[in-house]
């Protein structure tokens, strides 16, 4: 039986990790891209391996013996990507954009695929290890549902339409503002344009950049990439509830900051490289600062956690 487990879950290693090499093979350029890239599939495979090797002893089949199904939900995800890039079903989803007249059209199939690459991953590990066994790999697989979300809301929502998530944008951008102004700049918050604050920069008196500030870049995003995947980390740890609190409350706090910077650096590489330059920063690297954030944040709880158990234990053995 152990035996069999074992492939069972190197299969399931395989099913994961193929399509995201045959997606590389599609667009290998597109993993350089944070926004409206592949880049977070990269960060998702990350969480998935951390949760295999934590959860390795832990994880048992939920079955006796191979079925259609399962052959067909180890070999789905794979095909999908087959099917979607090269047998024409990429085409079928722009036309049915094209005919629902969505919006951004252009990030429509790329939102489609985290979607439905999210709700197969999940759906395998949900046949193969049954609801609590799947749980293993619940930040993983959130994760990369919750990019798709987040996508696809842009994608129908375009710019400040969607106007829950547009709310804290104005907060972050007098933040932004306030950081440029303490470096010597001169801003000014200016109208709306398509539902996003401007912020104008100026030098010497003269205008020098102006950009409409949405939601993905004035943190939202990145609180909710944070949110999810911290959540979910500190809910193994043996802290309180007012610890795991504290730690969620800083965690949240440092992301906030981190992405009102990203929007000054914006600022900053348009007045040093110029404006295609900050489109590179923005689509590349903006993305990079908060996944950092994060990922040395939970390193850093891991670490300060695991040392606490050990002296708790060191305690309780004394005693």
């Amino acid at each position: 039986m152990g035996n069999k487990t074992t492939k069972v879950k190197i299969l399931h290693l395989i099913s994961v990790l193929l399509p995201i090499c045959l997606l590389c093979i599609v667009d290998l350029n597109s993993f350089n891209y944070t926004w409206k890239g592949r880049a977070y599939y990269l960060f998702f495979v990350w969480l998935f391996l951390l949760e295999v090797f934590w959860n390795w002893s832990k994880i048992r089949v939920n079955f006796e013996r191979f079925s259609f199904l399962k052959i067909f939900l180890f070999v789905f995800p794979t095909f999908f990507v087959i099917w979607f890039h090269f047998l024409g079903l990429k085409q079928t989803v722009i036309d049915y954009g094209v005919q629902l007249k969505i919006p951004l059209i252009v990030s429509w199939p790329l939102s489609v695929e985290y979607v439905c690459l999210s709700i197969l991953f999940l759906s395998s590990a949900l046949i193969l290890y049954g609801v609590k066994g799947s749980a293993n790999f619940l930040v993983s697989h959130s994760f990369l549902f919750l990019i798709g979300i987040i996508y696809l809301i842009d994608t129908l929502y375009p710019y400040g339409a969607f106007t829950p998530f547009q709310a804290l944008v104005p907060f972050t951008t007098s933040f932004a503002a306030q950081i440029l102004n303490l470096m010597g700049y001169e801003t000014s918050i200016m109208s709306e344009y398509r539902g996003t604050p401007v912020l104008a920069l100026f030098k010497d008196n003269r205008l020098v950049c102006l950009y409409g500030i949405g939601w993905p870049c004035a943190g939202v995003q990145g609180l909710l990439i944070y949110t999810f995947t911290v959540i979910f980390f500190l809910r193994d740890l043996p802290l309180s509830f007012r610890k795991r609190a504290i730690i969620y409350s800083v965690g949240a706090v440092g992301a906030y900051i981190v992405n009102a910077f990203r929007i000054v650096l914006i600022y900053l590489v348009t007045i040093e490289q110029g404006s295609n330059a900050a489109k590179v920063f923005h689509d590349i690297y903006g993305g990079l600062l908060s996944m950092s954030w994060i990922i040395a944040y939970i390193i850093i709880i891991t670490i300060i956690s695991h040392r606490l158990y050990l002296k708790s234990e060191e305690i309780r053995s004394k005693t």
